[in-house]
């Protein structure tokens, strides 16, 4: 019955999408069904516990324009509900309509949210499906890295770098007969088992696997400055009494570091108003993402550290604005040079620090900088 739905797919869903364009109630389209109705109860019929699986599948939401490439997916519901973010077992159409893709995917809009620009959150979820690999048994007969849905939009185009293991399905196979409904059962039992194996090892979060490096966070950070798909005005800078959270680590097979807030350090850099807080009259240059100078966003109690702390280092009363050479000089320059200006900083953010129960005299903080810091600690 499945194999006969995805005919019924693959053979029939353009020429609906370009009748009726948009999704509406009163569409009547037997591809549609299949992809709501009886292929979601055919995936039903294996993942059978629903208090942990939920099955949806759609074809775009309602009253927008149908989407190029419909799906049908299990989601755990400890890890999501929804396609958008986490990671989960779907079932892809191709845009051409020449295949379609079972896989292990993950939720471009979640890296979209994160990472700001396509290019960042699509290598984001490269990376991090390859990460993934690493963590999960082999799977018989899957294929490992991008699969191809011929996506013209950006959403499918993440779909096809965010795949962790998938099996493909050409129309002329399941025209011919070659792909039977036990086979799908199979591989769609095997694609369950990796799910739960990577839930288990590695929680609900796949993006702690594949930690940001210094140069993602620094054009995370312009960019949010610049306003591109920032949401937080230049007011809301949290600097209200109060220790936080620590964040989170990563669990990433070269180790593990904490992670940052870009948002936070973006708006670091528009209190000091992108201006570098050792002096201010030192010379950069004009961001392409701001225009305005260009600085860098630097944790004065380095991250590496936070092991060390009750409450979160990753604040913006720990974070300064600092031209690339100062920067340079705070990671990598003999200790000597570094002297006058940590105590600069230092007696600049003793508030803020305190005020986020963060308390560090300059002997304590002079000891973190004595050797090189890595650049994204």
């Amino acid at each position: 019955m499945s194999s006969t739905s995805l005919v019924k797919v693959l053979t029939g869903y353009k020429a609906d999408r370009d009748q009726f364009k948009r999704v509406a109630s009163s569409n009547t389209s037997v591809a549609f069904d299949e992809i709501t109705e009886t292929l979601p109860e055919f995936f039903k019929s294996i993942a059978t516990d629903t208090k942990k699986y939920k099955v949806k599948g759609s074809y775009g939401q309602f009253n927008f324009s149908i989407a190029t490439c419909p799906w049908v997916a299990i989601f755990n519901r400890d890890i999501t509900g929804t396609a958008q973010e986490g990671y989960y077992v779907v079932l892809l159409f191709s845009e051409s309509m020449n295949s379609c893709w079972l896989s292990l995917n993950q939720g471009f809009t979640a890296y979209k949210k994160q990472f700001i620009s396509d290019s960042l959150a699509f290598r984001k979820l490269r990376d991090t499906a390859d990460e993934a690999v690493k963590h999960i048994k082999p799977i018989a007969g899957a294929k490992y890295g991008p699969i191809k849905l011929s996506a013209s939009l950006n959403l499918a185009q993440g779909y096809e770098q965010g795949s962790i293991a998938a099996f493909e399905y050409t129309t002329a196979a399941l025209l011919a007969g070659e792909i039977s409904d036990a086979q799908l059962k199979q591989d769609i039992s095997k694609l369950l088992a990796a799910y739960d194996e990577l839930h288990t090892l590695c929680g609900k979060n796949l993006l702690n696997l594949t930690p940001v490096t210094e140069n993602e966070y620094q054009s995370q950070v312009d960019m949010i400055a610049a306003g591109a798909g920032a949401d937080i005005p230049e007011d809301e800078i949290n600097l209200e009494p109060g220790g936080e959270n620590v964040p989170p680590q990563s669990n990433a097979s070269k180790g593990s570091k904490y992670q940052r807030d870009a948002k936070r350090a973006a708006n670091a850099l528009k209190r000091a108003g992108f201006k570098c807080e050792i002096d201010s009259t030192h010379p950069s240059f004009i961001s392409e993402k701001t225009g305005k100078n260009y600085v860098e966003a630097h944790h004065l109690i380095p991250m590496g550290m936070q092991s060390q702390f009750a409450f979160s280092l990753d604040v913006e009363g720990n974070i300064v604005a600092l031209c690339p050479a100062c920067h340079k000089k705070l990671h990598y320059g003999q200790f000597a040079d570094k002297t006058s200006d940590l105590k600069k900083l230092l007696n600049a953010r003793k508030t803020d620090l305190s005020a986020k129960k963060l308390v560090i005299d300059f002997n304590t903080l002079s000891k973190f900088y004595r050797k090189s810091i890595e650049e994204d600690f």
